[in-house]
């Protein structure tokens, strides 16, 4: 008995995020689309907006990019994937064509951004606060790494000491950013690849990358292996716990 609240306990610390805000440009379009965006677009709990005008637009469209923190030992299957990017389709300024973060304490940004062109040598993408530069890197198609599954980038990580906006933006031309992530100081951040690998649609674990699953109910048991999608009509309702061989964390679904 002490073995299954062991192995449940773990199975849910894998899956249990503490409150942390999250700007990804896929939650602002529907399917393959294409938007212009001319008015501010933020999170739901308004920490993180992207700042537009009529005459000052960005753009979302869909675009396929992998993250990680450490690319250089790292393949597509192990990464964060996004299926959109934000277009800032210019320089940023203080109030159009870049992001906010609200920050209430001290924590850490994670970015997933590129270049707006993979030729261009000159595009650097800026984080300030206040008069304070956090970092001013340039964004260069030859920082992704090659992995065996096709290109990784490399998140932007900037550690921030105090509360206060964040500003975000392009210093010359437009970039890509696919995500900004706030993570507030004291909250843990759990690295979760699988949830943007794998997904459940109401019946069936949709698994398009062919990974190896394992799907375990709450006591442990493994009830589900496959290497393609996993029908969950016939089994109880319940929680249940979704591993992928090869990947990081686990996905909790309910049926």
């Amino acid at each position: 008995m002490k073995k299954t609240l062991l192995f449940v306990s773990v199975l849910f610390a894998a899956v249990s995020v503490s409150a942390q805000s999250s700007f990804k440009a896929s939650d602002f379009i529907v399917n393959d689309e294409t938007k212009t965006i001319n008015a501010n677009i933020s999170t739901s709990d308004n920490t993180i907006t992207f700042y537009a005008k009529s005459d000052k637009t960005g753009k979302i469209d869909a675009n396929t990019a992998y993250f990680n923190e450490t690319p250089s030992t790292a393949t597509q299957a192990t990464s964060t994937s996004y299926t959109a990017r934000l277009q800032t389709s210019g320089n940023g300024a203080d109030d159009y064509r870049c992001f906010i973060v609200s920050a209430q304490s001290a924590g850490k940004l994670k970015i997933a951004a590129r270049t707006g062109s993979n030729s261009a040598t000159d595009r650097n993408i800026i984080v300030k606060q206040g008069s304070k530069t956090l970092k001013d890197q340039m964004l260069l198609e030859s920082n992704a790494v090659t992995a065996t599954d096709g290109k990784v980038y490399p998140y932007i990580v900037v550690d921030v000491t105090e509360s206060g906006n964040i500003w975000i933006g392009s210093g010359n031309g437009n970039i890509n950013i696919y995500a900004v992530e706030w993570i507030p100081a004291g909250v843990s951040s759990v690295s979760n690849p699988i949830a943007d690998v794998v997904y459940f649609n109401g019946t069936e674990i949709v698994n398009e990358n062919g990974l190896s699953l394992q799907v375990y109910n709450t006591v442990g048991s493994l009830v589900r292996t496959s290497n393609s999608n996993i029908t969950m009509t016939d089994l109880q309702s319940g929680v249940y716990i979704v591993r992928a061989e090869g990947v990081k964390g686990a996905l909790k679904i309910s049926k």
